[in-house]
């Protein structure tokens, strides 16, 4: 399997005892792999298996591997179809949630000093107004692992005020789990890139909740230093080993704790948090300590940091 991994370009290669390997790549980028084959017209592999006969010849299988790269690309246009519709329904419902609610809410803020029932309402419509934020967010998580062209052109973002966006937005799910998060610190600069920043606080603090216990603390702390904005998020969460603190910003990869925490990923999210965190020029990086039973699950203590170069600092 290592050897096959090895494998990045299209082609034919031939590998241990003789057999022959076949990639093939979609116009969408991926990479289809054939590995071991015997191959008709060939030389006899060096070492055998009983019933393994050549029943191919190389022109058979790359027309059968272009066959399948099309159906791929056919596929992919097609549901990147169906998906650009779905996100940009969902982009207008949530301006509609938001709209509604904001609108309801400038209402009852005058009058709940009449009525202690307004005042709960108030908060009901707060706590509507945070869900969509994090829809908007989440959104836009879906935009930019879709269509990272969309947010090409590069702005200066204040990261601080964004960052206490999505908090706020999370205080009513943290709740729910009577987890307590805690701010400490601020910034008052800015950073150069796209106008989705928000995406990497929404990873950072949709993860920490996730997979925290019930009644823990999640701490996020804020420095400006020397040019250098940094966000931390620290919880506890299922352990990393150590041969997956790189994977785990890798597309599609979930830590083997994380995977058997019975709470659900995609492994998605901290690929796209590396990413834009590149496109600011900055880092992202995970530190861990301890390793205890929680619910018989493997736990550690978690901290995830974000150090992003400011506007005036910057080349």
């Amino acid at each position: 399997m290592d050897d096959y991994k090895t494998i990045s370009r299209p082609g034919w290669s031939s590998q241990e005892f003789g057999y022959r390997n076949y990639a093939a790549q979609s116009e969408s980028g991926d990479l289809y792999i054939f590995p071991a084959l015997r191959v008709l017209g060939e030389k006899i592999p060096r070492k055998r298996f009983p019933g393994y006969v050549a029943a191919f010849s190389k022109e058979q299988i790359e027309v059968y591997a272009q066959q399948l790269t099309q159906f791929s690309d056919d596929h992919h246009e097609k549901v990147s179809s169906e998906f650009n519709l779905l996100v940009h329904d969902l982009r207008r419902l949530s301006t509609a949630i938001y709209h509604s609610s904001q609108e309801a809410h400038d209402l009852i803020a005058p009058l709940e000093y009449l009525n202690s029932n307004l005042r709960e309402a108030r908060i009901r419509i707060e706590n509507v107004l945070g869900a969509q934020s994090i829809l908007k967010v989440r959104t836009d998580v879906l935009d930019y692992s879709g269509n990272p062209g969309l947010f090409d052109e590069d702005q200066n973002v204040p990261l601080y005020r964004r960052s206490d966006k999505v908090i706020k937005s999370f205080t009513a799910f943290a709740a729910k789990k009577n987890i307590r998060m805690h701010k400490q610190g601020a910034s008052f600069g800015e950073a150069r890139g796209p106008n989705a920043f928000e995406i990497i606080p929404y990873v950072l603090l949709d993860n920490a909740i996730k997979y925290s216990p019930y009644n823990n603390d999640i701490t996020i702390k804020f420095k400006e230093d020397a040019g250098i904005f940094e966000i931390s998020v620290a919880s506890v969460g299922p352990k990393i080993a150590d041969d997956e603190r790189e994977e785990i910003f890798q597309k599609g990869f979930r830590g083997r704790f994380a995977r058997t925490s019975g709470s659900p990923g995609t492994g998605v999210g901290l690929y796209l948090a590396r990413k834009l965190v590149e496109r600011f020029r900055g880092s992202i990086s995970v530190a861990t300590s301890g390793s205890y039973a929680i619910d018989q699950q493997q736990m550690s203590d978690i901290t995830f940091r974000v150090t992003i170069p400011l506007v005036k600092y910057m080349a």
